[in-house]
């Protein structure tokens, strides 16, 4: 049965439509296949029946797939008939001239709201970003926390039970811990392949602000990496007046009340050399391990002491006023190659 039951071909049509609907500037056909949990090329027949009937074009240039109007449409049609919305169309009105603020009138849907009409005034001092059709949770809308005000409170225990569970996986897919698969369930991954800094920063704050020794390795051995690149080209590009513009932020190192603020004075001189280095990406990337950088740092700092950081950092800054790249690269690789040989200090 390589086509499916019918059944099974309309669930798979509505996945490939409420993915599509997640991404307004359109989905390759790869990436759709592997959003809905489709082989490719089942994907590309649906996609072909759902072209030939309006609701999804392809552009032509990028080869991604989007959503047409067809489907506002056909809602358009539903809500305009509802009586709902014509019967309380006056009232909205008469409510929003009344207040001068936005007025929504939404219809529960299972946990969440459904916008079904929307009256603005050009008076609000807050723009609402909401339209007709945005589905969002019940807790966190004004007018769903109205309706759940009016339910019985072992319903709202429940709501609100089913909500945060749906939230929190959501959370989870976003920082690469776990997959979501439309119709099929939730499936846990290897966050070193679907995480971002953002799920290194979780896992420090599940482990009480602390990195396994894996895990500050490769982030010493990813910093020596970077640090050599940044080295040579801040002697490249950064003329003598710029580097000289960091003497405050050296100093304040010095002059530190405790290992964190020395920590966080270092990290402030490793990434202005970030930028000074003139490569875009470089301060951005340095940045986004501003926490773990940090974390780092106050141990070397609690181990060292503040006034052998500020030295260590003092023989860097004049090895780059001497254009001395060598060195600078030296000196900061010593320094990460000392830190990986006392990885048992650094805790768990």
């Amino acid at each position: 049965m390589a086509n499916g039951s019918p059944v099974q071909s309309i669930d798979r049509v509505f996945d490939i439509v409420e993915a599509l609907s997640n991404h307004s500037h359109g989905m390759t056909l790869t990436d759709l296949s592997a959003e809905v949990g489709l082989h490719v090329s089942t994907t590309h027949r649906l996609l072909a029946a759902l072209t030939a009937r309006g609701y999804v074009q392809k552009d032509i240039e990028t080869g991604k797939y989007r959503l047409t109007m067809r489907l506002f449409e056909v809602g358009s049609r539903v809500v305009g008939g509802m009586n709902l919305v014509s019967v309380s169309r006056p009232f909205l009105e008469h409510l929003a001239s009344a207040t001068g603020e936005t007025i929504h009138l939404v219809a529960r849907h299972g946990d969440e709201v459904v916008y079904l009409y929307k009256e603005d005034t050009s008076n609000s001092i807050v723009r609402m970003a909401s339209f007709v059709g945005l589905r969002n949770p019940m807790y966190c809308t004004s007018v769903g926390k109205c309706i759940l005000a009016y339910l019985p409170e072992d319903e709202v225990r429940a709501i609100w039970s089913r909500t945060v569970v749906t939230a929190g996986l959501v959370e989870l897919e976003k920082l690469g811990f776990v997959e979501i698969k439309p119709r099929q369930g939730v499936y846990v991954c290897d966050y070193r392949r679907r995480g971002t800094m953002e799920t290194l920063v979780a896992i420090m704050r599940y482990n009480g602000g602390a990195l396994r020794k894996n895990e500050v390795r490769s982030l010493l051995e990813t910093r020596d990496a970077m640090e050599s690149m940044c080295m040579r080209l801040v002697v490249e590009c950064a003329d003598t007046a710029a580097l000289e513009a960091l003497a405050p932020i050296l100093e304040s190192i010095r002059a530190s009340r405790d290992n964190d603020e020395a920590a966080e004075n270092i990290f402030l001189f490793h990434h202005e050399l970030a930028v000074l280095s003139g490569n875009v990406l470089m301060p951005l990337l340095y940045h986004s391990f501003r926490p773990q950088s940090i974390y780092l740092w106050s141990i070397d700092c609690k181990k060292s002491g503040v006034q052998h950081m500020y030295e260590t950092k003092l023989r860097l800054y004049t090895a780059l006023l001497n254009a001395d790249a060598e060195t600078a690269v030296r000196l900061t690789h010593e320094c990460i190659l000392r830190a990986i040989g006392e990885l048992p200090l650094y805790g768990a």
